[in-house]
């Protein structure tokens, strides 16, 4: 399997699904897959996707793995309604196409389409990670839980997974390239839930494998993958709680990261005068449109 810049897409609350990091990995890969034919065929057309099937079924026929959906494939999306035949059709072939987007081999399309159709909710929140990153946690978890992995790949431990996932499903300010977190907004992303509200609410509810991170779990971890160079991170601002910290994926060093939290700075400081500004408009606004309507002496 060829990694290179693939990556996938996964839901934020994959995180505490099934009851091990593993369960929840495999779940990743699933969805991933689905994500990664779906997107395709929004990018490129339908054209360019029947292509791409077309490449899809011959490394299939090679691994002596079915090309087309089982007959009647149905499935139950996450409220446990039934899809449509023609349309779970088609979401076998959006797994079907991203596997060879993905550049995975083997598996089971059908496995992969009813896991995504269970783990796809409106108004989602997604994190994207490299194909490199999942796969090396992956390897990771099947190792520790007892299987023979002989794959070459990089450690890489399910709580630092969690927190790559919780930093990278935080939406990026799209003028300056990073996004700014505090040590609690990755504890909630961590376990799944990207407000911190419905994580207090139903933390009491999480598996096992995806319980609470401590700050201090955090703060070492965070700090243990700036060193390995995962990401890049700039402190902003401290504070009872922690303060924010700017973390980026983009930036080439961490100067040029520096420079852009002080051009966001400059600009939010500005703000509140700008706003200010606008108050007075309006207020001066109306008093100039009340003395137009007062009768003439």
């Amino acid at each position: 399997m060829s990694k290179g810049d693939r990556y996938f897409k996964a839901p934020l609350a994959i995180l505490r699904n099934g009851q091990s990091a593993l369960d929840a990995l495999d779940a990743a890969v699933c969805c991933g897959l689905v994500n990664a034919g779906l997107g395709y065929l929004e990018t490129h057309g339908e054209a360019e996707f029947d292509t791409l099937l077309e490449q899809a079924d011959e490394a299939a026929e090679k691994q002596g793995l079915p090309t087309t959906p089982p007959p009647r494939f149905t499935l139950k999306d996450c409220d446990g309604k039934t899809i449509a035949h023609e349309r779970a059709a088609e979401f076998w072939k959006a797994a079907h196409a991203g596997a060879k987007v993905c550049g995975v081999s083997g598996g089971n399309r059908a496995k992969d389409v009813q896991t995504w159709a269970a783990h796809t909710r409106p108004k989602e929140v997604f994190f994207t990670i490299k194909s490199e990153w999942l796969w090396n946690a992956v390897y990771t978890a099947r190792r520790e839980s007892g299987d023979d992995v002989t794959n070459e790949f990089k450690p890489l431990a399910w709580r630092e997974f969690r927190i790559l996932a919780a930093i990278l499903s935080a939406p990026v300010n799209k003028l300056y390239g990073f996004v700014f977190l505090g040590w609690q907004s990755i504890q909630s992303r961590a376990c799944g839930y990207h407000k911190r509200d419905l994580f207090g609410a139903s933390k009491s509810e999480l598996p096992p494998h995806c319980q609470p991170l401590t700050r201090s779990q955090i703060d070492l971890t965070t700090s243990r993958m700036e060193v390995l160079k995962f990401y890049l991170r700039f402190r902003y601002s401290k504070g009872a709680r922690g303060g924010k910290t700017a973390y980026s994926f983009r930036h080439e060093t961490r100067e040029k990261l520096a420079e852009a939290v002080g051009k966001f700075q400059a600009e939010y400081c500005l703000k509140p005068t700008v706003d200010a500004n606008r108050a007075k408009d309006r207020e001066l606004t109306i008093r100039l449109q009340g003395a137009s309507k007062q009768p003439a002496t």
